[in-house]
């Protein structure tokens, strides 16, 4: 007759004490509460580490938003800074289409420089386009923290600086 291993004459050993009541496998009563407390463990840890993830992705989306607002204030800049050197100086149109492109900018936040009197086709001091002073709020519920965009400016030569027969500047 083959003699039965040693893990199942334990196992078989384990049997017959626990169907006589021997409890000596058992937890101590002290332990036996905390063993039942650790259901809801992984459930509260996925709550939590839900929550860091959303946090996560919500703050890479403003900072994706704010990003944006800053190349769009660039190309707005640039932008203006065209449409500025062509049409007469102190056309409302260059403010507008800047606007346009980027409705977050209001009239205090653009400043445009044009060049002195007197400027010819061969020697024109350029035209500038200055943002500045424009933030970006986020979207977060609860965070009333604002996000600057640095001040950017951009300049062009001053070409004929005059709307006439210029469907630009209409």
């Amino acid at each position: 007759m083959r003699r039965p291993s040693v893990g199942a004459a334990e196992a078989a050993n384990a049997t017959v004490r626990l169907a006589r009541g021997d409890r000596s496998r058992l937890p101590p009563p002290l332990c036996r509460g905390l063993v039942r407390r650790d259901r809801g463990a992984v459930s509260v840890e996925f709550a939590i580490a839900s929550l860091l993830f959303l946090a996560l992705v919500i703050g890479v989306i403003e900072l994706g938003m704010v990003a944006y607002v800053y190349t769009t204030a660039v190309e707005a800049t640039r932008l203006g800074a065209r449409v500025a050197a062509v049409c007469d100086v102190g056309d409302t149109t260059v403010k507008q289409r800047m606007r346009d492109i980027l409705p977050l900018l209001t009239d205090d936040k653009i400043s445009i420089t044009y060049p002195t009197s007197g400027c010819s086709a061969t020697s024109c001091e350029p035209v500038t386009v200055r943002i500045q002073n424009l933030t970006v709020t986020p979207v977060i519920p609860f965070v009333s923290v604002g996000f600057p965009i640095p001040a950017y400016s951009t300049s062009v030569p001053g070409e004929s600086l005059n709307s006439a027969d210029n469907p630009l500047c209409i």
